[in-house]
């Protein structure tokens, strides 16, 4: 063979290397278009069942502003209420909907820097149990853009819910929160 065929050949096996080698990453682009249009999808179907829960939450805090003119609300109180729902509606309208907490660690950084363990608020001393402080946990979190939820459990096993927890989604995993010294512990596994 002379070298200029030598030569012709090595350059046509590079070219179609070359244009294999764009074609697959054509596919794997083509993929992952795909995979981004079903992820924008489903964020699309998250933030709307978001904007209902929040419209319904807001309409709801609005019912019990009616009713507490009934009931003969101070004004204070009144104006908490307010507030609220002056939060709410902020929330809904800027599109920041709570979220899950991305990793165990931002879980355990946030319960730090929160004080419901500490001083829960709008409770009066002697007056405060499990659930006071898991409801205020759960207060909290979602003023800071998170999704806690409280729950009432069976803690020493007779059948009867008697204690009140707080729980968190982290990925595939639920962790249960101890509202009263923010212990956290794996509760289970969804996968």
């Amino acid at each position: 063979m002379y070298p200029d065929e030598e030569f012709g050949r090595q350059l046509n096996e590079k070219q179609e290397w070359w244009a294999q080698a764009l074609e697959r990453e054509r596919e794997h682009r083509r993929q992952l278009e795909k995979e981004i249009a079903i992820w924008r999808q489903e964020e699309i179907k998250w933030r709307a069942k978001a904007k209902r829960w929040l419209a319904v939450t807001a309409l709801l805090a609005i019912a019990i502003i009616g009713c507490a003119f009934g009931w003969g609300m101070t004004s204070a109180q009144l104006s908490d209420a307010r507030q609220e729902i002056a939060h709410w509606e902020t929330v809904y309208h800027s599109g920041g909907l709570p979220t899950h907490f991305s990793t165990l660690q931002e879980l355990r950084t946030w319960l730090y820097q929160d004080d419901t363990d500490i001083h829960p608020e709008h409770l009066t001393p002697g007056d405060l149990d499990c659930d006071d402080y898991a409801l205020t946990l759960q207060k909290h979190a979602l003023q800071d853009g998170y999704i806690v939820s409280a729950q009432v459990v069976d803690s020493d096993g007779d059948g009867l819910l008697d204690h009140a927890i707080n729980t968190a989604v982290i990925g595939n995993e639920v962790y249960s929160i101890e509202p009263q010294t923010d212990a956290v512990d794996l509760l289970c596994r969804f996968d």
